[in-house]
């Protein structure tokens, strides 16, 4: 009777641990995924800002408030597109929002954190309003305390509604 009470009791631990287990995962899945969003949101949000808002910001400001959480190729990209945008006539579409709806493959080599996401964007173009879902290769450095996005390059598109 005392081998199968231990056998219980150990079942029942190894159950509680599991549990515990999927729940420490599930919640840095939830705070990876919300931390990923907020810094394309803010990222869209200075976009958005100097592409469609009236403010006027010179070029140096640009650059300080995007490299707070961009560097490498995206910010060398993002700052070329600012410039095409200033100095052409554009019919980009205003981007409401952005939501990360699923994050698969992360690997960590030192300070670089690669993985694919799938991300869906609002976008509004005159009077409709648009969701595109689209896969990406978002690669991230790790940076003290903080996580600056370094590429976001598209893998497929597909649109989820109109």
């Amino acid at each position: 009777m005392k081998k199968v009470s231990k056998i219980l009791v150990f079942v029942f631990v190894l159950l509680i641990s599991i549990k515990i287990y999927d729940v420490q995962a599930l919640d840095e899945y939830d705070t990876d995924k919300l931390q990923i969003e907020g810094i394309l949101k803010k990222r869209t949000e200075i976009m958005n800002k100097v592409i469609f808002g009236n403010e006027q910001y010179d070029k140096e400001k640009i650059k300080l408030l995007l490299a707070d959480i961009e560097t490498g190729d995206i910010l060398t990209s993002d700052m070329e597109m600012i410039e095409e945008v200033k100095n052409n006539a554009t019919d980009l579409g205003y981007i409401n929002d952005v939501k990360v709806k699923k994050i698969e493959s992360i690997e960590q080599i030192n300070n670089l954190i690669s993985m694919n996401v799938s991300l869906e964007w609002s976008i509004i173009c005159g009077n409709q309003k648009e969701l595109v879902e689209q896969s990406y290769k978002l690669n991230l450095i790790k940076e003290s305390r903080k996580l600056l996005i370094e590429n976001l390059k598209p893998i497929n598109i597909k649109n989820a509604s109109k």
